[in-house]
């Protein structure tokens, strides 16, 4: 809408005047509400659009009535404790901002609109009434709104999506059983872990368990006990490492630890911890059927003692379990055959 034009037009009507019928049907042809006041705030022109903005707009003559008389119209712009902006152009104060209107309707929904006063001034520059107009953007508003929603949903969706890649990562890296590392996790992560310490010369230790005559549980008991029998001894292994640390289900009943920052003294420690704990409790964590008692048998290797990747210090470890095995089972031994104190 042309400000410019309009106000000219107006400077050419006397406001406290009826206005020409010519004049009436020449505004109702904008796309824009429109209302003319004079210098008490009464209603001098109301267009078509202008009324069309409430059910009750267009019921009665305007003209002469003051614009707050209309209860539909809000006494304030939407979100402001601020006067109509009409209101502050009569009292001399200039046109302001264009501020945003919200028109509650009967039917509980509600027309936005922007509202824009513009002052009509006589040849001396006295203010001798206003135009204001009523820019409807109830689309806009609804599209905006729409695109609020949309782009919420979108957030919303994005991070599903990322909790369950997520979530499948982890699956993709944990054993379905017992909830430990699966062997391509553990290599992927330990390979790296391994290579750092070697650069930086630090203590890296490995200990290697498998549970003790595993296969006479799934004889006497079924497979469905033995793999509580594997469940158990996991979590006996997990309650004595660290987060740092890294325990893998590496086949069967067979699982390895890599313990990162960790001197041969201190594995051992743990490794005899874990034992002595399967050996005390494993048994009675199984459900709905009494079995025999569980152990395990552990080897504990080191970087100290020359192990040049990853594979040898597993080779070393595998070899100390071997080492426990042959001497009677439910032992830590360390590689190269020297028993843990």
């Amino acid at each position: 809408m042309c400000y410019v034009y309009l106000r000219r037009v107006m400077q050419y009507l006397d406001p406290s005047t009826a206005v020409p019928e010519r004049v009436h049907a020449a505004f109702d042809t904008l796309a824009d509400g429109v209302v003319v006041l004079d210098a008490q705030a009464r209603v001098m022109l109301a267009n078509r659009p202008f009324r069309a903005l409430h059910p009750e707009g267009g019921a009665g003559d305007l003209q002469g009535r003051a614009l707050s008389e209309l209860k539909w119209l809000p006494r304030h712009v939407a979100g402001e404790n601020t006067h109509v902006p009409w209101d502050q152009v009569l009292r001399g104060r200039g046109s302001g901002p264009d501020e945003r209107m919200s028109i509650a309707q009967p039917d509980g929904s509600r027309v936005e609109v922007v509202v824009r006063a513009a002052p009509v001034n006589d040849a001396a520059g006295r203010v001798r009434g206003c135009i204001v107009t009523f820019h409807n953007v109830t689309d806009v508003h609804q599209a905006n709104d729409q695109l609020r929603q949309t782009l919420g949903d979108l957030e919303r969706t994005r991070e599903q999506i990322r909790t369950q890649n997520e979530e499948l990562r982890r699956l993709a890296m944990r054993d379905p059983m017992t909830g430990c590392l699966n062997r391509r996790a553990f290599f992927d992560a330990a390979g790296e872990l391994v290579a750092n310490a070697l650069a930086r010369n630090e203590p890296v230790c490995c200990i290697m368990s498998d549970i003790d005559h595993f296969k006479g549980f799934n004889d006497l008991y079924g497979h469905s006990v033995g793999d509580q029998v594997i469940q158990v001894v996991a979590r006996a292994l997990a309650a004595n490492i660290r987060n740092i640390d890294l325990l893998c289900r590496y086949g069967g009943e067979e699982f390895r630890i890599l313990l990162p920052n960790t001197n041969l003294a201190d594995a051992c420690a743990i490794a005899e911890r874990a034992r002595v704990n399967i050996e005390n409790s494993a048994s009675a964590a199984i459900r709905d059927v009494q079995v025999r008692r569980i152990t395990s048998s552990l080897g504990v290797a080191t970087l100290a003692d020359g192990a040049a990747s990853l594979q040898a210090l597993i080779d070393q470890a595998d070899q100390a379990l071997y080492a426990s095995k042959e001497a009677g089972r439910n032992r830590v031994t360390v590689w190269a055959n020297h028993p843990a104190t």
